[in-house]
Formats: structure tokens, sequence, C-alpha cells
């Protein structure tokens, strides 16, 4: 799907995504990765990349735009195993307006955090704040579950609570390489932040 937003008096607004500044693509469809391969400097495998779960975040700028590949927290599930996962997500930035791809068919500007949004930069710097606020959530929620594991089996050597013992730790493995990826993003957007078009506030 293809959504179009604006910025008004500090709030985003849907609007019609061919005049939009912000445009979002969630779970593009054939015809929409064509779309999004028209962009400068975006071929096949760029676009492949934005979509890879298993992608390693990144930025890239050519004289065009900037790219912005982010590691985000998937919603856990649940069965035999319990596991916490991450996936892959693009941000694009040319000519003051922003491209964001998303593998899911879902739109992040539902929370009170993309409230007072003043600029396509504001926006960016709220989706990656709000992306850390979803790890620090999900690792609250590991721990809460780990000290109720380790109590189980303590009382009782039951596989199952192995099994899910073992499937945090996996996610906790996801976690860390996810955000040292991200950290590595952020030490790249520093020494660039005055050509891409952050202010010193």
């Amino acid at each position: 799907m293809k959504y179009g937003f604006q910025i008004a008096d500090g709030h985003l607004s849907h609007t019609n995504p061919e005049n939009a500044k912000i445009t979002v693509y969630t779970k593009p469809d054939p015809d929409e990765k064509n779309e999004i391969r028209q962009l400068p400097d975006m071929d096949l495998p760029t676009l492949e990349s934005i979509l890879d779960p298993d992608e390693i975040s990144r930025m890239e700028q050519t004289p065009d735009r900037v790219l912005i590949i982010w590691k985000k927290p998937d919603s856990h599930t649940y069965s035999e195993q319990l596991k916490f996962e991450v996936s892959s997500f693009g941000l694009i930035l040319q000519d003051g307006k922003m491209i964001a791809v998303f593998a899911e068919d879902m739109v992040p500007f539902e929370s009170r955090e993309f409230q007072r949004v003043r600029s396509v930069i504001d926006l960016i710097l709220k989706i990656l704040l709000n992306t850390t606020h979803h790890y620090l959530g999900h690792l609250k929620a590991i721990k809460m579950i780990s000290q109720e594991l380790e109590s189980k089996i303590s009382a009782s050597m039951g596989n199952r609570y192995l099994i899910q013992m073992f499937g945090l730790s996996e996610s906790l493995i996801y976690y860390y390489n996810a955000l040292e990826a991200n950290s590595g993003v952020l030490q790249k957007i520093r020494p660039a932040a005055e050509r891409i078009g952050f202010t010193a506030e």
C-alpha cells in the first residue's frame, strides 16, 4: 500500500501520495516496487536490502539522496517457542522529502511519539526514537519472562520451559546485533548531519 502524509501545525495528516512530502510504502506490491525503483540511485538489490529482515543497518549517501536502512523489533510470536524477531525498513531522504519503505503492512505514525512533528528531519528522528522505545519495551518483557521461566525451571525441569528460555536467548542475540548495527548508523549520521539537513538542535 502507498500512503501520503503532510506536516501542518506540528501534526502529520493524510494527503494524496502524489503531492505528499512524506510517502510511505507498506508491503509494496510489484507495481509499487517498480515505482520505488524509479527513485534516484535506487536499484533492485538496494530495494531488496530494505525489505530483507536479515539486512544489516547502514546509511548510504549519494549526491541525490540519503538512504537509511534501520532495524526494528517485530511483534513477538508465541507458540511452543517464544521468540522476539527483528526486521529492516528503509528511509530515503531526497529533495526535502522522505520516502519510507516497510516490509509489513503497518504505518508507524499512530503513537503519541509522532505528535509535534515540525519537519521531515524531525519525523526521521522520531521514527528512530520510536524503534528504540520499542526495543526497550521488548527487553523489559524478556526480562520479566526470563524471571518467570527461571522460577518454573527451578520447580519443574519440563522441556517446554527450557525451549522457551532458549528462544529468549536467541532473541537477545538478534536484538544485540540489531542495536549494534543501528548504533553504527547513528555514528555515520552525526558527521553527515549538516549535509542531511539536521540543525544543531
